[in-house]
């Protein structure tokens, strides 16, 4: 059987599309809540967004564990970790 067929390929890809959707609406919720300004600096528009606990963790896509940032803050995040987590960005 080729790669990507069957019925385990399906149901992967069926789990995928279903986490997809679930980030999409979370993340136009959070942008909501953030009232599309970066919940970092409170300055820029929001234009992505954070997860506070990585996916590899096994953490969902909730509203909760997202945070809506801009381009510059979320770098931020990424590269000055024992400062994202002492703020609450990074879990």
């Amino acid at each position: 059987m080729k790669p990507g067929v069957g019925p385990n390929a399906r149901r992967q890809r069926a789990r995928k599309r279903a986490a997809d959707a679930e980030y999409r609406i979370a993340r136009e919720q959070g942008f909501v809540q953030a009232r599309g300004v970066c919940e970092v600096c409170h300055e820029k528009p929001a234009t992505q967004t954070h997860h506070r606990q990585r996916r590899s963790q096994g953490v969902d896509h909730s509203v909760s564990n997202l945070v809506a940032v801009d381009l510059w803050c979320h770098d931020r995040i990424h590269t000055n970790v024992a400062w994202a987590k002492e703020e609450g960005w990074l879990a």
